[in-house]
């Protein structure tokens, strides 16, 4: 019976753990305690480094601030590296480019470990031009950077503004049933071997 008992709780515990695996999530997906960038204040004109708090900005492009909008805007793709590894990471995107050659954009988020390792990318898409979209990704080994590519390509070649805001990060937190299985099953182990 204790065998039993053992084998359902080690097998509970790693089907929790594994329930936390790679995921593209939204904004409600963070706790509701998570950091918060707002990147209407940005410097300008422009910059290829911009650094707000615990983010790096860098891009072979400069990053402006728009008169006419918020956020931080970049031609082509860019990389915000965090300045410590986090479980949940996402940033809003948008893209214009002129009134006849308004296409809906594609970006690629790619995750990094501390390592530089690549531990996901996905694809995040506009339904419409000009709409803004919420691409984050959470990863158990903790994101460190992530790289933002815009994919579509533009009509007369080139890039569009990618315009960035509202960046949020979550440190690692223990999940609730993770912490149940943990509590259920220490007791039956002690009282096993005691």
């Amino acid at each position: 019976m204790r065998r039993i008992l053992n084998l359902v709780c080690l097998g509970t515990f790693f089907f929790v753990a594994s329930e936390v695996n790679a995921v593209s999530i939204g904004v409600g997906d963070f706790s509701g305690a998570e950091t918060v960038v707002d990147l209407s204040f940005l410097p300008g004109p422009s910059e290829p480094v911009v650094t707000v708090g615990d983010l790096v900005f860098t891009s072979s492009a400069n990053f402006l601030k728009q008169s006419s909008l918020t956020e931080a805007s970049l031609a082509g793709s860019f990389t915000m590296d965090l300045a410590s590894p986090q479980l949940r990471v996402g940033l809003e995107l948008t893209a214009f480019a002129s009134a006849t050659q308004n296409v809906p954009v594609t970006w690629s988020i790619e995750a990094l470990d501390a390592g530089a390792t690549s531990l996901e990318t996905i694809l995040v898409s506009q339904a419409a031009a000009g709409d803004t979209v919420f691409g984050g990704i959470e990863r158990p080994e903790l994101i460190a950077q992530l790289v933002v590519t815009e994919v579509t390509p533009h009509p007369s070649g080139g890039n569009y503004f990618t315009f960035i805001n509202n960046v949020r990060y979550e440190v690692p937190e223990p999940t609730g049933m993770l912490l149940l299985v943990v509590g259920m099953c220490v007791p039956l182990l002690v009282r096993s071997h005691g």
